[in-house]
């Protein structure tokens, strides 16, 4: 298999052992990876992967970006594309790969966390008042992943601030609404 992209092959050659024992906890697009993974594993003979350079004239690499771009606008309503053996499916985390984060986030997945609707009013607001200054429309992840404790460009402060006033947690924003004196 020859491809351009480094994601793909080192998902399929280096850490597949290694989201295979978390039990694909916290893994994107897992379920597409999962299901290329049967499809290699089924095969009876041995795969090689290569490394090619992106639009580089390649025949075989750019016929395949075209393939993906039809596959982008899949909208997975066939799920007979994905479905896996369960002979090759591996569902759960071995308990010596398990930590207490991956138990958190697999009890999020398993139990379904709902968004407040203020939040949810909060994130919108934001995304129009970023798409009106900058004419780009940020998702709501890339938002959350700014108030990561790993983003050091905001201090610890100013991002509890921001992630309490996204909760509407703070006397800010519509909490004035039903004050008379107090309304903008």
């Amino acid at each position: 298999i020859v491809s351009d992209s480094k994601y793909t092959i080192a998902a399929s050659t280096q850490h597949c052992s290694h989201w295979e024992d978390i039990g694909w906890i916290e893994v994107a697009n897992a379920h597409l990876i999962r299901s290329a993974l049967y499809r290699l594993r089924a095969r009876s003979t041995p795969t090689t992967f290569a490394w090619v350079k992106g639009h580089s004239g390649n025949t075989g690499n750019e016929s395949a970006d075209m393939e993906a771009a039809c596959g982008a606008l899949f909208d997975g309503t066939d799920k007979t594309l994905l479905r896996i053996n369960l002979t090759f499916d591996v569902q759960r985390a071995k308990l010596h790969s398990l930590t207490q984060s991956l138990s958190y986030h697999s009890l999020r997945n398993f139990c379904g966390h709902t968004i407040r609707p203020t939040t949810l009013t909060c994130l919108s607001d934001i995304q129009l008042v970023i798409d009106d200054r900058t004419g780009l429309l940020p998702t709501t992840a890339s938002i959350w992943k700014s108030l990561h404790p790993c983003d050091h460009d905001i201090e610890h402060k100013s991002r509890d601030f921001l992630y309490k006033g996204l909760h509407n947690a703070l006397r800010i924003r519509s909490f004035w609404t039903n004050i008379p004196r107090y309304i903008d």
